[in-house]
């Protein structure tokens, strides 16, 4: 694992309100994602916008799910925790933009916690040879 930090965004899926708005009916979301790089095509008004972009080390869109963003982005991470280095996951974003979604999953998708702890104790009862002591924190703020 290299040694710096990786900043990665999830597009979340639209909710229900967003789904059913006259944008979303004609098509139009409020980002486009294009590799590593998204643009804001819409004003949270609906209006369209001149297309602000952003680049970062990884972009998933809506399309993506929370497997694919353990598999690509925290896998790694885990894997390198278990090799003694400490490790780090951080979920940041404003209210409502997917930041439970993606830590806690849903009804029919695990989410980054879950599938984490099952790879570090996937880990230990595949590695008789070692002994492990788990130590793990879990912080979550609201409204700071």
């Amino acid at each position: 694992m290299e040694d710096h930090i990786n900043v990665a965004i999830r597009v979340r899926p639209l909710n229900q309100r967003e789904r059913s708005s006259t944008a979303s009916t004609l098509g139009q979301t409020p980002w486009q994602v294009q590799r590593d790089t998204i643009t804001q095509r819409l004003h949270a008004d609906g209006r369209i916008c001149s297309g602000t972009s952003f680049t970062f080390d990884k972009v998933f869109d809506q399309k993506d799910n929370t497997q694919t963003v353990y598999n690509d982005i925290v896998k790694e991470i885990v894997t390198s925790s278990m090799n003694g280095f400490n490790g780090t996951i951080f979920a940041y974003g404003q209210t409502s933009s997917g930041k439970t979604h993606t830590m806690y999953g849903s009804g029919t998708e695990l989410g980054i916690i879950k599938l984490a702890v099952k790879n570090v104790f996937d880990v230990v009862a595949n590695d008789t040879a070692r002994e492990y002591l788990i130590r793990v924190t879990f912080l979550e703020i609201y409204n700071e």
